[in-house]
């Protein structure tokens, strides 16, 4: 334990310090008065971000998504689950401080990936969005045989193209952009990437089984989405008796300056 030192007396401070407060109280007022051109204004500059990736981020990317192939063809088990590796992708994409952690639950390979929860997708991006790096989701349901939302019950098409929306919020033509996917309600994590750096605009779809940036959902993007819920939703159907929420999110990602 420290000792505390003993205070000085309180009194006589004061009476010497008195016309010194007076003398900085005036100062303070003063400085108070003055626009914030003459030096006093002390505010933090705001963050620049952009939305336009650059080919080494990409190439950053990339390289994790070629790890998580390379430990997988090892042993299997080493692969990383869909929401840790788009957590590892992240802390690449966006150049976040990076945390270890295990690939998934029964593995002992340990990856480093964005400081971001693993418990679902929403959640993660809630993260982002709140730090910066985030744009607010997007939300697409799907239709049921009545042509009426879906909800839980079985969906058979989406009411709007993701494709669609994904490629209007990519408009500067030359760089990259990134997404993330939430598919079937936090069931799948996955990164989109858009390649807006030749005459037609490309979408990758990139989750725990890719091996590179060469999944060109392009034209497939709606299908894909719709396969994957349509299968999800009977399975869960089939093994509980209950139906699952099927709404997709996208999220536009983004960067400092």
């Amino acid at each position: 334990m420290f000792e505390e030192e003993a205070e000085a007396p309180v009194v006589g401070w004061l009476e010497d310090t008195e016309a010194e407060f007076e003398e900085l109280s005036e100062l303070a007022e003063t400085i108070a008065g003055l626009p914030s051109e003459a030096g006093f204004e002390f505010e933090k500059p705001k963050p620049r971000w952009t939305r336009c990736f650059s080919k080494a981020d990409v190439e950053r990317v990339r390289t994790v998504y070629k790890d998580n192939a390379t430990a997988a063809a090892a042993n299997s088990i080493d692969r990383c689950s869909c929401i840790v590796m788009l957590n590892v992708a992240l802390g690449e994409l966006l150049r976040l401080k990076k945390k270890q952690h295990p690939a998934r639950g029964k593995s002992t390979r340990r990856v480093w990936m964005a400081p971001l929860t693993t418990k679902k997708i929403s959640l993660a991006m809630a993260q982002l969005v709140r730090s910066g790096h985030a744009r607010p989701s997007t939300k697409i349901d799907f239709y049921d045989r009545r042509n009426r939302t879906a909800g839980t019950l079985k969906p058979e098409k989406l009411k709007r193209s993701v494709q669609k929306a994904v490629l209007d919020l990519t408009v500067t033509k030359g760089c990259w952009y990134a997404f993330g996917l939430s598919v079937f309600h936090d069931y799948h994590s996955v990164l989109l990437l858009v390649d807006k750096t030749g005459a037609d605009a490309k979408i990758y779809w990139l989750d725990q089984f890719s091996s590179d940036i060469d999944d060109d959902v392009t034209t497939t993007l709606d299908q894909r989405i719709t396969d994957k819920t349509r299968s999800w939703w009977q399975a869960v159907k089939d093994k509980k008796n209950v139906g699952y929420n099927t709404t997709v999110r996208i999220w536009p990602l983004r960067k400092r300056k």
